[in-house]
């Protein structure tokens, strides 16, 4: 499996190519009003992201996720913890004992 599935197209690469022509002829936008660089920049840090992780591959082949949907749920946690500020109302410990179990 790839990093993209033919499902995980996005809306804005589907209008860019099949709906290009009508932008341009009914709105009069031109070919510098679509600017890819922030996708570009977004893409980047998402898929730099998603393969800083360890684990990327792993998992069932039917179990596992698409890494764009990865990708985007890493990204929707991150804006979630950062908005409600969860971060500064738990901070993380300082030392961390760890104890044998006795068997």
């Amino acid at each position: 499996m790839g990093l993209y599935r033919p499902t995980d197209v996005t809306p804005y690469m589907h209008i860019l190519v099949n709906h290009l022509s009508e932008f341009m002829e009914r709105h009069r936008f031109s070919l510098s009003d679509f600017s890819c660089s922030p996708v570009e920049k977004k893409n980047h840090d998402q898929v730099s992201a998603f393969f800083r992780k360890t684990m990327k591959d792993g998992g069932k082949k039917l179990e596992r996720k698409s890494a764009i949907f990865e990708i985007l749920d890493y990204e929707n946690r991150a804006l979630y913890f950062s908005q409600k500020n969860i971060a500064t109302k738990y901070p993380k410990p300082q030392r961390i004992n760890i104890k044998k179990l006795k068997r």
